[in-house]
């Protein structure tokens, strides 16, 4: 196990952020106030019909994330259960309160994950920040603050969530249900970030991209906001990924004033190594992606 900070190991490689983000476009947040262990959810206390509803959904959509969620760690009155769909112009989220984890199993999941269900919709905007320690300790070190931070600013919204991807990013976060992700954010810019969601803007200095993006669609969204400095959610509206050779694709998007966008993406391999996980032994090469104008 590395005995250095695995976030500022990344840091210093010049790891980039762009392109990071999960491709994960549905996500069940279920609020769960227990410990997490490494593996949240199998590990979980939760009853075998829940847990075995919530692995088969989330082995069989596509692009979905079964996430704890908490705020304390004591009794809840109610469990909270979020069901967010991941767009950054049309985003939708629903909100349900549930007497106990067994009532999921009377909801038309499937209704929710096509985004068909008629009630429960929440204008809410949702910031989660990883703190899952029992997965990467980077992860509780630093995400840690920065959740204390934030729910000092707005406590109903902020939630500690279990792992999405990116310890050696941390601090890292996603704003849903627009689902904008952030690495490497420090605790003095907690009020800056949420601001800036709360106006329909990213912070381009911490952004590793959009989960409902792929990763080639990431790395176009990504050098378009760094060349034109775009910062509004709505300024770029994704319309194809199409595969063109081996590690090649072609990306279309439209800016908000009209203009189109069609450029390659090509992927390859870092010439530096990172530590992927604080359990790592050894540092390794990362895939990185290049835009081609």
């Amino acid at each position: 196990m590395p005995t250095f900070n695995i976030a500022q190991y990344s840091r210093e490689a010049g790891e980039p952020l762009a392109a990071s983000a999960p491709d994960t476009s549905l996500w069940f947040l279920l609020e769960y106030n227990a410990d997490w262990e490494a593996k949240a959810l199998p590990a979980s206390s939760l009853s075998d019909p829940v847990k075995s509803l919530l692995l088969k959904e989330s082995k069989t959509r596509e692009n979905l994330r079964v996430q704890f969620i908490k705020q304390k760690s004591d009794e809840q009155a109610s469990i909270h259960f979020y069901v967010a769909h991941a767009h950054p112009i049309h985003p939708l989220l629903y909100h349900f309160e549930l007497d106990r984890f067994e009532d999921l199993l009377d909801l038309d999941l499937a209704a929710l994950a096509d985004g068909r269900f008629e009630g429960n919709r929440s204008d809410d905007k949702l910031y989660l920040v990883c703190t899952n320690g029992k997965r990467d300790l980077a992860c509780a070190k630093l995400g840690l603050p920065l959740y204390r931070a934030m729910s000092q600013i707005d406590y109903d919204h902020v939630w500690q969530t279990t792992h999405f991807g990116g310890h050696r990013f941390a601090a890292t976060l996603v704003c849903l249900p627009h689902g904008m992700c952030y690495g490497r954010v420090p605790v003095e810019d907690a009020a800056t970030l949420m601001n800036a969601y709360q106006q329909n803007q990213l912070l381009p200095q911490y952004y590793r991209g959009s989960a409902a993006y792929d990763t080639p669609a990431q790395a176009v969204e990504c050098h378009l906001r760094e060349q034109t400095g775009e910062q509004a959610l709505d300024a770029f509206k994704y319309l194809s990924t199409e595969a063109d050779g081996d590690k090649h694709w072609r990306v279309s998007f439209d800016g908000a004033d009209g203009t189109h966008y069609r450029m390659g993406v090509r992927a390859y391999e870092s010439e530096f190594n990172v530590f992927g996980s604080t359990n790592d032994t050894e540092p390794h090469p990362v895939t990185l992606y290049t835009v081609e104008t």
